[in-house]
């Protein structure tokens, strides 16, 4: 979250609506990575996987709070070919500047990630609670991202990356 916000923002920019959900998000990951060790304060170097799965709806709210925040209007709720509401029953591609349209077929688009009506009803009212919802918003969310780093690779990402490739060497 840090890194996004040094990257995304301009210094002087007051973004108080942003600064409210980094706050929000800072405390709730704070209370999640908090093990139950009896020594209060103490906080999980490493978080097990059903923290991990924990703290992913608090960075997913937080991205979408950041996107909004920075003019990036994320559509959520309406087709953007048509106008109409999102159906929950359908699959969409979403796609970079414009929103979710109707997907087609099984083939792969490179500028956009395919995600389920339900996915999108999910977002929008804020629900993580689903696996699918869960993975279909990080794909998302990454894309989204990256296209307004113009491309820049997050160091975060770089080092979760190498870690994971040590982490498979040993």
């Amino acid at each position: 979250m840090n890194e996004l916000l040094l990257k995304l923002i301009h210094r002087d920019d007051p973004h108080e609506r942003l600064w409210a959900a980094y706050d929000e998000a800072v405390s709730a990951l704070r209370i999640r990575t908090r093990r139950a060790t009896g020594v209060p304060g103490l906080v999980a170097a490493e978080p097990g996987a059903g923290e991990a799965r924990a703290i992913e709806p608090v960075l997913r709210r937080f991205e979408l709070a950041m996107l909004r925040e920075l003019g990036f209007a994320v559509e959520l709720g309406r087709d953007a070919a048509t106008g109409a509401a999102i159906d929950p029953a359908r699959d969409y591609w979403y796609v970079v500047e414009r929103g979710p349209v109707p997907a087609e077929g099984t083939g792969e688009r490179a500028d956009a990630v395919r995600l389920s009506g339900l996915t999108l009803a999910h977002l929008e009212g804020g629900l993580f609670d689903d696996a699918r919802t869960a993975t279909q918003a990080k794909s998302l969310m990454r894309m989204l991202i990256h296209h307004c780093l113009n491309g820049q690779e997050l160091s975060t990402r770089a080092i979760v990356r190498d870690l994971q490739r040590i982490e498979g060497v040993a």
